[in-house]
């Protein structure tokens, strides 16, 4: 994590809003989102699906990249390091920007933490920010959303920060990315045709026990990484998005995190009882508190990147399948009897909670350690 002319950056943990994978490795459901295609993913002549279900809704807009570069320069989890190197080696890296920058980190925490979500499947006002970015069908659009969600104060001082750095993002990430980002996404569309992402969200929906209209066909906002070889993936409860490397060439890689972010919206629009009995199967005390902190993180893994891609390939997923340590090892414990149940699209159900306590308490005295320490972060805001 980088450091701001050393100023911290803070951010607040939230289990099922953003993770960094490599891509080799609500209690109501979501709104409904009409299908709104930017011009970039509109225009690129990728092959249809012989089945219209399995078409992929991908969406490539300005608002977004300009939104997620912005994060990405103050170390918001989820974003994408390399903005902040390559705008630190740039001409833009000047002490105006630089206080600028100060400004809208400040910005940033005082509007998420003024918004914290208490629900299940909440999202604090940044997080509905970047979603409405995603999902918008042009930039007038986004704006005027954004002025409505803020209120007249706030959204003057963001569109300050916005119109600074959107035409610094278009020069050091769109303008560069743009060639390669068509290339990218024919053969995303084209490939992610062999996913079937419907069929699998139906049977990944009975495992959750969710309704798979959450996730089924939700869209998938993409934007250009300057980062090589890896995605970033995030999950709104109903829109998914990546940060991608347009040279990728693991497409799978990639299409794995789709259905990994997927998992999120399904096992956050459960339902409250359901949500609730899940959580009493793990039970009170440290060791149930340590075995479901990951948890979620560890069967989206499961589910995306290591059962759905072998199903897809029929190879095995690549190394880590996480890249967080403790995840890793959490998810290797479980996969075996999850994929059983996937297999059969068979619901979560208390042994195969048991199941996961069990092999949780397996896991080395190091893994608890970090545990422990993240536990006592979250509780005291950190």
């Amino acid at each position: 994590m980088h450091k701001l002319a050393c100023l911290l950056v803070l951010f607040s943990f939230n289990l099922h809003s953003a993770e960094c994978l490599h891509a080799n490795g609500g209690q109501t459901p979501a709104e409904s989102i009409p299908g709104v295609i930017s011009s970039l993913a509109d225009n690129v002549a990728g092959d249809q699906c012989e089945n219209d279900e399995d078409n992929l809704d991908v969406r490539v807009t300005t608002p977004l990249g300009v939104m997620t570069f912005m994060e990405g320069l103050i170390g918001e989890m989820g974003r994408p390091e390399s903005f902040y190197q390559d705008f630190m080696g740039s001409r833009y890296a000047t002490s105006k920007n630089k206080r600028m920058l100060k400004r809208f980190l400040k910005w940033h925490e005082k509007t998420k933490n003024s918004s914290a979500p208490q629900e299940q499947a909440g999202m604090d006002t940044t997080q509905e920010l970047v979603k409405l970015a995603a999902t918008t069908e042009n930039e007038k659009d986004f704006l005027k959303a954004a002025k409505k969600k803020l209120g007249n104060s706030s959204f003057r001082q963001f569109s300050k920060f916005y119109n600074r750095f959107k035409p610094i993002y278009k020069n050091l990430v769109e303008d560069k990315q743009t060639s390669a980002l068509k290339g990218y996404l024919k053969t995303l569309k084209s490939e992610g045709c062999k996913w079937k992402m419907k069929d699998k969200t139906k049977c990944l929906a009975k495992f959750t026990r969710s309704n798979p209209a959450a996730a089924a066909n939700s869209p998938i906002g993409l934007y250009p990484s300057t980062s090589q070889g890896a995605v970033d993936g995030q999950s709104f409860v109903g829109v998914e998005i990546l940060a991608v490397d347009p040279t990728s060439n693991d497409i799978h890689g990639d299409l794995s995190v789709v259905l990994h972010e997927k998992f999120h919206t399904l096992f956050h629009t459960q339902g409250t009882k359901k949500y609730e009995e899940m959580k009493k199967w793990f039970g009170e005390g440290e060791q149930a508190e340590l075995a479901f902190l990951n948890f979620e993180e560890a069967i989206a893994t499961i589910a995306g990147n290591v059962w759905a891609y072998k199903k897809v390939t029929g190879e095995k997923p690549r190394e880590p399948w996480y890249n967080v340590p403790s995840i890793d090892l959490y998810a290797k414990a479980i996969a075996p009897k999850m994929e059983e149940y996937l297999n059969g699209c068979k619901p979560m159900d208390k042994s195969f909670i048991d199941l996961a306590l069990k092999e949780y308490s397996k896991l080395p005295a190091s893994v608890k350690k970090a545990d422990r320490k993240q536990l006592k972060e979250m509780s005291q805001g950190q």
